[in-house]
């Protein structure tokens, strides 16, 4: 999983085809049950397809505000630089990976 921050977040989803990347806080339980989560899903894939990452809102405030974060934990799943879903709260990993298909499957 890769952490992203202010400075190399737009970059990476720029190069990146696909992306998951949770909108997550250190004191946010909810988040510390959705980040076991992503690393199990992270360990399903086994590919390149689907890249993971992370971004502290408490880190980057400003990044926060601009991806109009309102809940923790939130998913934003984006496919060539667009975002194609979102997702917020915690979910079981079943959800997550439902929501990553039906995304994808929706932006063809």
């Amino acid at each position: 999983m890769i952490i992203l921050n202010e400075s190399n977040f737009i970059s990476q989803v720029k190069q990146t085809p696909l992306i998951l990347v949770e909108f997550y806080a250190e004191w946010c339980v909810p988040c510390m049950r959705m980040g076991k989560v992503l690393e199990k899903l992270d360990h399903q894939i086994k590919n390149d397809s689907l890249i993971l990452a992370k971004v502290d809102i408490d880190e980057c405030q400003r990044l926060d505000k601009k991806m109009n974060i309102e809940n923790t934990p939130t998913l934003i799943l984006v496919k060539d630089s667009k975002i194609i879903g979102r997702m917020e709260g915690f979910k079981p990993l079943h959800e997550v990976r439902r929501f990553v298909v039906d995304a994808i499957n929706h932006s063809l």
